[in-house]
């Protein structure tokens, strides 16, 4: 996140300028031992300042400098990855740089731009992907300024300056804004003591989420060519969310202005809904609201003129018992079954009456509580008490009620007067009947005269609607200075561009990455190494609890690595001392032996295979990599994960190894060269007397070797 207003300018054109020197011939192809950077300095046409315009013409523009580490999205013809890449910024004193990265091989290259860079953009140039975010932020300081999509001319690149790969800058480039500007200015005309919390506008277009627009026509000049088309992911709802929560002044002179980037066009049927720390506030606009690109449209908000209403209500479903249920609750009945072909927790619906049996709808049970969502024929009231037997009525009913009648498939809701329930044997057990009730293969409810193998292995329990008032904390203030950053592995080391984390509150936050064995990253401070070519994401997390100042937030970036390193032999290198972080790809060998542990196993037996180690390393090779493992993050410790893609742990007590379907925890130490990984108290080590590799209850076995990892390069 980024914000604005650093300076306010007064101009009139909407024209970003990325400025060099212009072309006027074809050129010749020009070819690179390594991939040709093309450099393009940043300036705009219309201000003194080196800036770039994100909010358009008022009275005037506000302009945001640009940072370093911005992205700018580029399309690049004429070399051998024509894709959607990330283009730098790079700011040095005053001197601000666009670098964008071709391949070897330049032929009569073409740049197509936008701004911010996405790795979901797409592949096509003529539907490239932008978007306006569907929740927006300001802060006491401005405005989100990545909120703003916008799109630069094509432009043809100067190959002979290109060629020579020096600082001197090969194009120009103007950029235009594609979406419209709207500044709330929210107030009273009664005094209150309310502070702003968000502005979420409501129409009956597409205003917002994901469009498609053509780089190869767009002509700042030509307003069809900047035209956004809507696609099956845009959305009719926007949200500004205001971190800092302003007081709401008096007066419309005491206004607070709120930003929100929308699409450009021609709305009905608008609603504005301001949310405060008390109340919600919906104001109805009367007739068409239009919103010309890059221009901002003031709309004066009175929360006094809007229909005011209560915060909405946060609903969990948490468990209980039977005898903790009031009249006064809302509850759902879960019945779980763990028979094979029927496994699974389901809800018992309400809506059926007399015709058939209730309904066994699947839901999702974490923590003690239903996670999915509960529908209304879920919900029921209650009535009654353990020693006269409990009544289960529909929510909102007292007519009908849950009875049985004295057969197999006898559960209805109904008059019955077959209505009172205990619990007994840990079923549901209608009094009236001696029947016992269970979900019958997943599909409903039904009851027997004893528990019967329809029914056998179930558990009941009870989960109750809990409400709470919103958590009106924001979420801890971090963002990433840019979108994405790239990794690029040469001979020399790994040169890196990537983005900082803003965190000016000095948080802390943990860090993490999607696909280890790409890029790894030191979970407290975030230091990132590129480990073989492809894409990862990095990630921040700050947690938050009940008592922290913040909620919870991940932020979080693309990483994209590349390899040009000209030596093709890469090796895994014997751990010799203790990381910070243990994410990565690794053999597990002991050393001694020239043995390793066989990744595409699943099983211990014939999980081995000889390697040979000079000077520590183990050449990389197809077969070799086909055998790896990788240990990536997780909470408490770290993950094993096969090259047959199963998850490594033992058993306390136990001498055995399982091959699981998700992450199992390991811990991992550093002790004089060797290697302890403990899964349930079980050690991970070498059985020279059976040759395999296997968690062991006991580290003292004599014929048990330690092991050592080997971390690929």
């Amino acid at each position: 996140m980024k914000t604005i207003f650093k300076s306010l300018v007064m101009i009139a054109a909407a024209a970003l300028t990325l400025s060099a020197c212009n072309q006027e011939k074809a050129e010749p192809t020009s070819t690179s031992n390594e991939p040709i950077t093309l450099k393009f300095n940043i300036r705009n046409a219309d201000d003194a300042n080196v800036s770039k315009a994100l909010l358009g013409t008022e009275s005037g523009k506000n302009f945001l400098n640009w940072e370093n580490g911005d992205k700018i999205g580029a399309y690049l013809t004429g070399t051998s990855n024509n894709n959607n890449r990330p283009g730098t910024v790079v700011v040095s004193g005053d001197t601000y740089t666009l670098n964008v990265t071709a391949g070897n091989t330049l032929t009569a290259a073409k740049i197509y731009s936008y701004y911010p860079y996405s790795s979901g953009a797409g592949t096509d140039k003529t539907t490239a992907a932008v978007s306006i975010p569907e929740l927006q932020y300001m802060t006491a300081d401005g405005f989100d300024a990545d909120a703003m999509p916008m799109a630069g001319t094509p432009v043809d690149v100067d190959l002979e300056i290109a060629q020579a790969n020096t600082d001197t800058p090969c194009g120009e480039i103007n950029f235009s804004n594609l979406g419209s500007i709207i500044k709330f200015r929210v107030y009273s005309s009664v005094a209150t003591s309310e502070t702003l919390t968000s502005v979420k506008f409501i129409t009956s277009g597409n205003v917002g989420g994901k469009f498609e627009i053509d780089l190869t026509g767009v002509d700042a000049s030509d307003e069809a060519t900047l035209a956004l088309t809507a696609t099956s992911e845009t959305v009719n709802t926007i949200t500004t969310s205001y971190s800092s929560h302003p007081a709401i002044g008096t007066g419309a002179d005491n206004a607070i202005d709120v930003y929100m980037v929308v699409a450009p066009g021609t709305y009905s049927g608008t609603q504005v809904v301001v949310t405060t720390n008390l109340h919600t506030y919906t104001l109805t606009a009367s007739g068409e609201k239009t919103f010309t690109r890059s221009h901002v449209k003031p709309m004066k908000v009175d929360i006094q003129n809007g229909t005011q209403g209560d915060l909405p209500m946060d609903e969990s479903w948490e468990e209980t018992t039977l005898a903790s249920l009031t009249s006064e609750d809302i509850f759902v009945i879960v019945g779980s079954d763990t028979k094979t072909g029927y496994a699974g927790s389901y809800a018992m619906t309400n809506d059926n009456g007399t015709s058939s049996a209730p309904g066994a709808s699947a839901v999702t049970i974490s923590d003690n509580k239903i996670t999915s969502d509960v529908a209304s024929n879920m919900k029921w009231n209650i009535s009654g008490n353990a020693t006269d037997g409990y009544t289960f009525y529909p929510n909102g009913s007292t007519t009908t009620w849950l009875y049985c009648t004295n057969t197999n498939n006898g559960v209805r809701v109904g008059d019955n007067t077959n209505k009172a329930f205990t619990i007994k044997d840990n079923y549901l057990h209608n009094t009236a009947t001696s029947r016992f009730i269970g979900v019958y293969q997943g599909s409903d409810w039904r009851c027997y005269t004893s528990i019967n193998t329809n029914i056998q292995n179930e558990s009941f329990s009870f989960y109750k609607r809990v409400l709470s008032t919103p958590d009106t904390r924001d979420v801890a203030p971090i963002s990433w200075s840019a979108n994405s950053g790239t990794a690029e592995m040469t001979d020399g080391g790994t040169d890196y561009v990537l983005p900082s984390l803003v965190n000016t509150e000095s948080l802390t936050v943990s860090y993490s990455s999607s696909v280890p064995t790409v890029a790894s990253i030191d979970a407290s401070t975030g230091v990132v190494e590129a480990l073989k070519e492809g894409t990862t994401t990095i990630s921040a997390t700050y947690t938050g609890t009940s008592s922290t100042p913040y909620k919870t937030n991940t932020v979080s970036y693309t990483l994209e690595v590349t390899d040009s390193r000209t030596s093709s032999t890469h090796y895994y290198v014997k751990v010799t001392s203790e990381p910070s972080d243990w994410s990565g790809t690794y053999l597990i060998v002991y050393t001694d032996g020239n043995i390793a542990f066989d990744g595409s196993k699943t099983q211990d037996s014939g999980s081995t295979f000889t390697v040979t180690i000079s000077e520590g390393k183990i050449e990389s090779t197809a077969d070799v990599d086909a055998k790896a493992f990788t240990i990536g993050s997780m909470t408490g410790g770290y993950y094993l994960k096969s090259a047959s893609n199963k998850y490594l742990s033992g058993t306390s007590g136990s001498n055995k190894t399982n091959y699981g379907d998700s992450e199992t925890l390991n811990t991992i130490s550093f002790n004089s060269g060797d290697v302890l990984i403990t899964s349930n108290t079980s050690v991970l080590r070498y059985n020279s007397g059976s040759t395999l590799f296997r968690y062991y209850k006991s580290s003292g076995y004599t014929s048990q070797k330690a092991i050592q990892l080997y971390k690929l390069n």
